[in-house]
């Protein structure tokens, strides 16, 4: 692994992701190329031994496809672009080559890209973040719905989406039958600064088309006091239309009888995000390859599908990212036939959703919502490396306090832990020590591991955050099987099998033959779940390493505290593994990525009855009295008993020879996200840490730490608003060259001119900021030019500046008609007389409104723009902007 890469011989170059042939380029000389980890070699031909150069893809950044130019050297090229020179060369020069085909061309643009992602992934997850930024993230969580019920009378089959704006960011499951649904969902997302509000709709499952209830929307203003709020919420009628999304060139091609068609996708541009493709037409589907992003535009490459000609169907193509829906174009059967044979560009569209405006509607139903809006200032990594060594030393005790009066937030603080400790490969050492602490105040066997602590939460978000591929390898056949097998699949393929036991459910089809049909349904229950536990079985080795070593530990320290108690030990692990792991992930498949959609009525109680099976087995119990149709699976679970302990105690030993560990694919984290959220929960905690730890050491170091932390967060607000926030300037130039004013207060996009353009300037005293400097522009010339100030030196009580008036023919503002300017200036000392009167609205910089009791107003204008005395300094950088 130390060998210099250029004293590598192929040979050694064992397990390579992609080899072949490459054009070089100007001279088309071919060279056979190996991908082999973080390097591309370079060889003479396919027998040489040493490698002539070899290509360091750290230093790589991005892929391109080459424009056709009609040379052969460049047909199906590609360039990789580079920031350094290449290992053991001296010249700078991107990496640019060709192959003979498209499809090979496709294949290492592929394999070359995907190895780029995973190391700048690796990069960015274990970088250090040296720049100070502003995140803000918002928590919803949908509880239950109460609608009106329809004409008909009926029970209705509805689910609910949560959009920022007009993208879609959640999903609820859908609940059927039901006009007083409970959802109980939670969801966390960032917020774009660009985000102003955030949309709630409860749409009803339709045969054809699902159709929207009603809706409601919170503005995100509304929650920036970061309060938690919790209340019902009215639901307005919706009036859908339809707006742009981009545009997509396509080009089919009817065969000669009209039974196929043969569409291949070309391009598309004006998409907001990179996209993930869709096609759709009759019972055919279809999901080309990531495109390759060109300028503004996404091209395809020989992405092409052939499909039968449906006459009563319509060609989808739809366009998403992740969860958010980005356009669709659906076209018609006649369309098909009229344009065969020519590319056309096609318009993308995407709903846009208004609430009815009518002030008399009626709202069509209620929906109970809790949202916490959090905006943090995250500082550069440095700045919290004390209070994590703070977290760290004397066996965590500091990390232990905190999870000991962390209730109703177990959760978000245990995410925090783990993941702030894993970027730093201490994960598997903290969840040792907190779940020590779990065992050691724990007094029954019977109850451990079974509330929601910190310790409980830190190991399932462990599990999840490691254990993901680990889930899919021994789960995810099992459970596609059953969504087709159960009529969850599409192209209206009816029910096959069923797993339902219960005989109260089993429908009209079923009467007079109960027996038969439960029996069978016995039989493709018991055969799903044997073989499902046969797969985790047969996967011991597939699980992560790190995962077997925190059940190690787990299943020692509780038979140290319980060593009469033979079931504890086995129960203690399952508890963790099938109940917090495998069990949630068939209950809600679609959350673990399991599946693509979440599964009918159908589907989730065959899943449900599956996961009952596995839960009994893992707690090493048979059903009883109250799921009494169960109990024909008892005979089952009591030949299975054995294996589970062997299995578990198997699961909780460390592996003493090589094993074959599926790699934890870990999604991005940034350390100091991670690092500000515990900065939060333990200011939040340090006044029940300091009633229950009185003067001790680590609480005086914490006290002092969180002191430190508090100030550089105030120094860096500011700024970094500026930064991460699409604050509007106080002002800029308009086409006519005008000046033109923009207030941050009022309705979106009003503004207001300058009542005179020869003579219309800003004037700022930015006095005791670091600019000591009156700015003023003309705005019929457009110039500017700066004026020297004289400082106003403030009473020492007041601790602020004033601003002095320059000149008496800056015009007053206007009086208040409501009387607002006298209300406010009643509040002006005698010294402030001379100033011009001020009506406070917001801080131009924070943007955060001013009282009129605040004495924190450090400078104004003619328009009433102010700015506080912490923002002064930011405030210096705006005006430096050129646009300002």
């Amino acid at each position: 692994g130390n060998m210099d890469p250029l004293q590598r011989s192929a040979l050694s170059l064992g397990g390579a992701i992609k080899q072949g042939y490459l054009n070089s380029a100007g001279k088309g000389k071919r060279q056979w190329f190996i991908l082999h980890e973080e390097y591309l070699y370079c060889f003479s031909d396919d027998g040489a031994k040493k490698p002539k150069a070899v290509f360091h893809l750290v230093e790589y950044t991005d892929i391109e496809i080459l424009d056709e130019s009609g040379k052969r050297e460049n047909s199906n090229g590609f360039k990789m672009w580079s920031t350094s020179p290449p290992v053991g060369s001296k010249t700078y020069r991107p990496f640019v080559c060709s192959t003979n085909k498209a499809s090979e061309r496709d294949a290492w643009i592929h394999a070359l890209g995907s190895t780029l992602r995973s190391i700048h992934d690796v990069k960015a997850k274990y970088s250090a973040q040296s720049d100070e930024r502003l995140e803000a993230i918002i928590y919803v969580k949908i509880s239950d719905c109460k609608l009106q019920p329809p004409p008909e009378g009926t029970q209705r089959d509805t689910y609910v989406t949560v959009s920022l704006d007009n993208i879609q960011k959640a999903r609820t499951p859908t609940i059927f039958n039901s006009n007083k649904p409970v959802y109980l969902q939670e969801y966390e997302f960032p917020v774009p600064h660009s985000e102003e509000t955030i949309r709630i709709e409860v749409k009803e499952v339709k045969k054809k088309k699902n159709t929207t209830i009603g809706q409601c929307v919170i503005n995100i203003s509304d929650l920036q006091d970061q309060q938690v709020r919790d209340g019902w919420h009215n639901l307005n009628r919706v009036i859908e239309t339809t707006e742009s999304g981009g545009q997509v060139f396509l080009l089919w091609k009817l065969s000669e009888d009209k039974s196929s068609v043969e569409l291949e996708l070309l391009e598309a541009i004006d998409l907001r995000q990179d996209p993930v493709v869709s096609v759709i037409y009759g019972r055919h589907s279809w999901k080309p390859e990531l495109p390759k992003r060109k300028k503004t535009s996404y091209v395809w490459s020989d992405q092409k599908t052939t499909m039968q000609v449906t006459e009563d169907s319509e060609l989808s193509v739809s366009f998403s990212s992740g969860a958010d829906f980005l356009g669709s174009v659906k076209i018609s059967h006649e369309k098909l036939l009229e344009f065969s044979g020519e590319s056309q560009w096609w318009e993308l569209k995407r709903p846009k959703i208004q609430a009815v405006v009518e002030e008399q509607a009626e709202p069509v139903g209620s929906i109970k919502i809790t949202t916490h809006y959090k905006e943090a200032v995250i500082l550069p990594d440095k700045g919290y490396e004390s209070l994590f060594v703070l977290l760290f030393e004397e066996d965590m005790t500091l990390t232990k306090r905190l999870a000991s009066v962390s209730h109703q937030k177990e959760k978000p603080v245990a995410e925090a832990l783990v993941k702030a400790f894993e970027m730093r490969k201490m994960a598997v050492h903290y969840i040792k020590e907190i779940t020590e602490m779990e065992i050691s105040e724990t007094t029954s066997a019977s109850v451990i591991f079974r509330g929601n602590t910190v310790a409980t939460k830190s190991v399932d978000m462990y599990m999840r955050l490691i254990g993901m591929p680990y889930l899919h390898h021994c789960v995810k056949d099992i459970v596609k099987e059953i969504w087709v097998n159960g009529g969850g699949c599409t192209n209206g393929a009816k029910k096959k099998k069923s797993c339902e036991l219960d005989v109260t459910r089993l429908g009209e089809l079923a009467k007079g033959k109960e027996e038969k049909v439960l029996a069978a349904n016995l039989k493709t229950l018991l055969d799903y779940v044997s073989r499902l536990w046969k797969n985790i079985r047969r996967s011991l080795d597939v699980c992560p390493t790190t995962l077997r070593n925190v059940f190690h530990q787990l299943q020692e320290r509780v038979i140290q505290k319980f060593p009469d108690d033979e079931v504890c030990r086995h129960t203690a692990i399952g508890g963790f593994i099938f109940l917090r792991f495998f069990c949630p992930s068939l209950l809600a498949a679609k959350n673990f990525k399991l599946l693509d959609d979440h599964p009918p009525p159908s589907v989730s109680r065959d899943l449900t009855l599956v996961a009952k099976i596995l839960q009994n087995l893992s707690n090493l119990v048979l059903f009883g009295k109250k799921e009494l149709f169960m109990e024909p699976c008892n005979e089952w679970l009591l030949k299975q008993q054995p294996k589970m302990r062997a299995f578990l105690d198997a699961l909780s030993s460390i592996p003493t020879t090589p094993i074959d560990e599926m790699p934890s694919k870990i999604d991005t984290l940034f350390w100091g996200r991670e690092m500000a959220t515990l900065h939060f929960y333990l200011r939040e905690s340090l006044p029940q840490i300091k009633e229950t730890f009185p003067n001790d050491n680590i609480t005086t170091s914490l006290t002092n730490i969180l002191s430190e932390l508090d100030v550089e967060v105030r120094s860096a607000t500011g700024r970094t608003r500026l930064k991460s926030r699409a604050v509007p300037l106080p002002f800029s130039h308009s086409s006519s060259s005008s000046l033109t004013f923009r207030s941050s207060v009022g309705s979106e996009g009003s503004e207001s001119k300058s009542p005179t353009k020869s003579a219309s300037r800003a004037k700022f005293n930015l006095a005791g900021s670091g600019y000591n400097k009156i700015f003023s522009r003309d705005s019929e010339s457009g110039s500017g030019r700066e004026k020297s100030a004289r400082s106003i030196t403030p009473k020492r009580d007041r601790g602020i500046d004033r601003a002095e008036e320059e000149s008496d023919s800056l015009a007053t503002p206007k009086r208040d008609k409501r009387g607002e300017e006298k209300r406010l200036n009643s509040h002006r000392t005698e010294e402030e007389e001379g100033a011009p009167a001020v009506v406070l609205k917001r801080c131009m910089v924070c943007e955060k409104e001013i009282q009129p009791e605040e004495t924190e107003v450090q400078a104004w204008d003619k328009k009433n723009n102010l700015v506080h005395s912490l923002c002064v300094y930011n405030f210096s950088i705006l005006l430096e902007q050129p646009n300002f």
